[in-house]
Order: C-alpha cells, then structure tokens, then sequence
C-alpha cells in the first residue's frame, strides 16, 4: 500500500488513466460528490508534482514492481509516469517510451483487448507519436497478439530485427518482459540462461 500511495504522491489518481489498476489503498482524492464516483480533479491538479524529471522516479518504482511480477501495480505506476510527462507538455522519447511500454506490460498481463484499445484510441492521437520507432513496434507487438501470429510476434522482438533501435531504449526489465509476452495468455517467466541471454543483445540507441 505504501509503495502506490507513494506513487499518487507524484500524480494524484484523478490525473492517473492507469488509477483504476491500482491494488492496494485508496485515493487521497476520492470524491463522494463526484457525479461518477471520481476523484477530485481540481484538488488533483493543484498538487501534482512538476519538477523535472519526477517522472523518473516514478518508473524507477515501476521497475521495481516488475521485478516482482506485480504488473498491475507496474501498470499503474507507468500510467501514473506517463500523466507526469504529459503535463509538462512536450512530446519526447521518454513519453513515447512509456506508451510502448504501458502496452508491452498490458500484453504480458494477456489483455490483448486493454493493449489495441490503448493503441488505437489514446496513442494513435498523439500525432508526433505516430512517426516514432516505438509506435511502430507497439504496432506490430500488438497486431501479432491479437492475431495469434507466433511468427510475427518473433519477428517483432528479435534482436536483429527492424525493431532493434525501440527495444534497445527501452528499460532493461521491460524488454526482458517483451521477449516472455505470448500470444495467449499471461507472460510467463522464461529459464533465467534464456532471458538474460535474449536481453543481452540490445544496446540502447
């Protein structure tokens, strides 16, 4: 519980898209007057953190929480990451990292459904997203899922292949978690020798 409530610390829930993932606890900001049962949007905005480079901390502990199989809680984080960096305003690789990867966690969690949603109506509307290398793989990781195509699915996270420049930018625990993602189904965790041996071949670019 105190691992997320230190999360909210950073981004209030209301600011959250991921919030409903959320665990453990409840919001600081829960509402009861709000129509929906939300948050406190108002409250929310007034005491999001916006120093730069919050957002880092923020996805040091969703690594953190991938380590420890908790994606849900990861996902949150994430979510929580990539409100952070949308505040601010600018469209950069570390946003668009953090899209690629609320999705690669989604996929690893066996929710084909939640991923092409994520894809198709909230970062395909980022216009200077739709250029970037890491949409491109979110495509194709997402396609090959949702058609049961083990061979796509291959050719997309191969270390070799046209994918290699986003893979490699991404944070080690979420490609590691890449090459786990199935086709159906939850992630599971591979034999340590192969895992380490698939994420050793990239190198950031």
């Amino acid at each position: 519980a105190l691992v997320e409530a230190a999360v909210e610390g950073f981004v209030p829930d209301p600011l959250n898209k991921k919030a409903p993932y959320r665990r453990t606890g409840k919001s600081a900001y829960e509402d009861p007057n709000h129509p929906d049962g939300g948050g406190n949007v108002a409250l929310a905005k007034e005491n999001i953190i916006t120093e730069s480079y919050a957002h880092e901390t923020i996805f040091q502990i969703a690594t953190q929480l991938l380590v420890r199989r908790h994606f849900e809680s990861a996902l949150y984080a994430y979510g929580a990451g990539t409100s952070s960096l949308e505040h601010e305003g600018f469209a950069t690789v570390s946003l668009y990292r953090s899209y690629l990867s609320e999705s690669i966690i989604l996929l690893a969690m066996g929710d084909v459904v939640a991923a092409k949603k994520e894809f198709m109506e909230v970062h395909l509307q980022k216009t200077d997203y739709l250029t970037s290398r890491e949409c491109a793989l979110e495509e194709d990781l997402v396609r090959a899922c949702g058609d049961m195509d083990e061979e796509a699915l291959e050719e997309a996270r191969s270390k070799t292949g046209k994918h290699r420049g986003a893979l490699g930018n991404l944070d080690a625990t979420v490609r590691g978690l890449v090459m786990e993602i199935r086709v159906s189904g939850r992630a599971t965790k591979e034999k340590k020798e192969k895992k380490v041996e698939a994420s050793a071949g990239f190198r950031a670019h």
